[in-house]
C-alpha cells in the first residue's frame, strides 16, 4: 500500500479536505443540483456520470494510501489524525499509519450508491399524462386520513441530505428502525 510522509502530508491532507469538502457539499446541495422542468420532467445542472467516476477514483485514492501526520513523526500530539481515528474516520496502526477506516467507507459508497441510484432514476422518468374524468377517483376524508403518515415520511425524506437515511441505517444497523432516527430532534418540517 503506498504510503506519504509527513513530506507529503500538507499536500495530503489538503487533497482530504478537498475531498471531504466536495462530498458534504455534494450531499447537502444535492436538490439544488437536480431541476424539475414541467415540460420535460427532470433535468441535471451537470453530466452526473463522469462526476460519480470522479468520485469513485479519488475513493480509490484514499483506498489504496495510508499517511502518518507530521505531528507523529515529530511525537507530538493533539493533531486532527487523533480527532479522525476517535471518531471512526481513520483506523490507526502501531506504527502511526492512518488509513481510511471500513465505516468511514461504507458511509461514502452509501452516499455515491444513492447519488447514482437516484439520479439515474430521476433523469430517466418519463411523464406520465393527466388521466382523464373516467378514471379519477373520488377522495373523501379518509383516504386523507390514511395517506397523511405517508405524506410525514415522504416529507421528510425530501428535508433529509442525500444519502443520510441509509449512512444511518448502515452505520446503526441493530437500532434502526424509523427515518425519524435520522431527523435532528427539533425537526420543523418545510411548509409545502
Amino acid at each position: 500500500m503506498p504510503q506519504e510522509s509527513a513530506g507529503g502530508h500538507n499536500a495530503a491532507r489538503e487533497r482530504e479536505r478537498n475531498d471531504a469538502r466536495v462530498c458534504a457539499h455534494w450531499q447537502l446541495e444535492y436538490k439544488r443540483l437536480i431541476v424539475w422542468d414541467a415540460a420535460t420532467g427532470w433535468a441535471a445542472y451537470f453530466d452526473y456520470c463522469p462526476f460519480v467516476l470522479c468520485v469513485l477514483k479519488r475513493m480509490g485514492y484514499w483506498i489504496r494510501r495510508s499517511w502518518r501526520p507530521a505531528a507523529a513523526e515529530n511525537n507530538g500530539t493533539g493533531t486532527d489524525a487523533d480527532a479522525e481515528a476517535l471518531n471512526g474516520t481513520v483506523t490507526v496502526d502501531a506504527a502511526g499509519w492512518r488509513t481510511l477506516a471500513t465505516p468511514a467507507l461504507a458511509a461514502l459508497l452509501d452516499a455515491v450508491h444513492t447519488f447514482a441510484a437516484l439520479t439515474n432514476r430521476l433523469l430517466s422518468a418519463t411523464l406520465v399524462a393527466e388521466p382523464d374524468a373516467s378514471t379519477r377517483v373520488e377522495l373523501h376524508a379518509h383516504h386523507r386520513e390514511a395517506s397523511l403518515d405517508d405524506y410525514y415520511v415522504n416529507a421528510m425524506l425530501a428535508d433529509l441530505p442525500l444519502g443520510s437515511i441509509v449512512q444511518y441505517a448502515h452505520r446503526f444497523q441493530f437500532l434502526f428502525h424509523s427515518i425519524t432516527q435520522v431527523c435532528a430532534p427539533p425537526y420543523a418540517p418545510a411548509r409545502r
